[in-house]
């Protein structure tokens, strides 16, 4: 007779983040995150944000993606599970933390909700 024992870890799955700031504050920083295999990438990307202590506002978004041989196979997108990332020896997962937009120059009377050029007037030839 025999006993299935569950296996404790099986279902944990450690990645390495490589996290690259937004304009040259720091150099890229290595980072090991014990997350599960059913995990979404919203998680991953919660706890990041969590201990690096980025501000969104003031640091912008942070954008993962798969890196193969120095080269994005793809952008992570949030509902995607940790699972269905692919394991290799040249493949890791990167952060890049993205700059806030630029302020606009658009002038505020063009700035409205629905469509800016109904407010627009036009001139007779």
């Amino acid at each position: 007779m025999y006993l299935s024992v569950p296996l404790p870890r099986a279902l944990e799955r450690q990645l390495e983040v490589v996290f690259i700031p937004a304009a040259g504050t720091s150099g890229p920083s290595r980072h090991q995150l014990l997350l599960q295999q059913y995990d979404e990438v919203s998680k991953l990307r919660l706890m990041l944000v969590k201990i690096l202590e980025l501000d969104e506002e003031k640091n912008g978004r942070l954008v993962l993606a798969e890196v193969a041989n120095r080269v994005i196979v793809r952008f992570l997108e949030d509902q995607l599970l940790l699972r269905n990332l692919t394991d290799g020896l040249h493949r890791s997962v990167y952060a890049f933390a993205v700059p806030p937009p630029a302020p606009s120059l658009t002038p505020p009377e063009l700035k409205t909700g629905d469509n800016a050029c109904s407010s627009l007037s036009i001139l007779p030839a």
